[in-house]
């Protein structure tokens, strides 16, 4: 799900683009939280990303895309646990359905997040603009699959 700006991309040990194990515990900490004081989840969307730009990393067009990528990687993760458990309990109608739906909606997110590219006629801030949507609308998507994917 990284969203990368054109480059060379650097070797695993040191990069940038991947998420930290103390970022996903961030995410669950913040989730599990939210489910505890009764908010909407939604308030954990940016836990990492937002913090993460204001840091001297964060503060390069390189480092503000790659906060808001390994925070988008983190909700891709939940995505995909949690569509795979929706299908898992749906009908086969159902499931079928919500395999096209997300087909479509992976279309739409792409397409979406592509548009900053031509609005700023890719600009330097247009890589940490797509790379933030991607992140907020994955987020967004892995919490309305987790509803699904709990619901009785």
């Amino acid at each position: 799900m990284t969203v990368f700006l054109a480059g060379a991309r650097p070797a695993a040990a040191d990069d940038p683009f991947t998420p930290r194990p103390a970022e996903r515990l961030a995410v669950a900490d913040c989730l599990s939280s939210a489910r505890a004081a009764k908010e909407k989840p939604g308030i954990c969307i940016g836990v990492v990303a937002d913090p993460c730009m204001e840091t001297d990393e964060g503060m390069t067009t390189v480092g503000m895309t790659a906060c808001a990528s390994r925070e988008a990687d983190i909700w891709d993760e939940l995505l995909n646990r949690h569509y795979q458990k929706a299908r898992s309990i749906l009908s086969e109608e159902a499931s079928a359905g919500l395999r096209d739906v997300q087909r479509l909606w992976i279309e739409y997110r792409d397409a979406n997040c592509a548009f900053p590219r031509l609005q700023f006629g890719g600009g330097t801030m247009a890589g940490p603009i797509s790379a933030y949507c991607v992140m907020e609308m994955t987020a967004r998507r892995a919490l309305e699959l987790a509803e699904i994917a709990n619901m009785p």
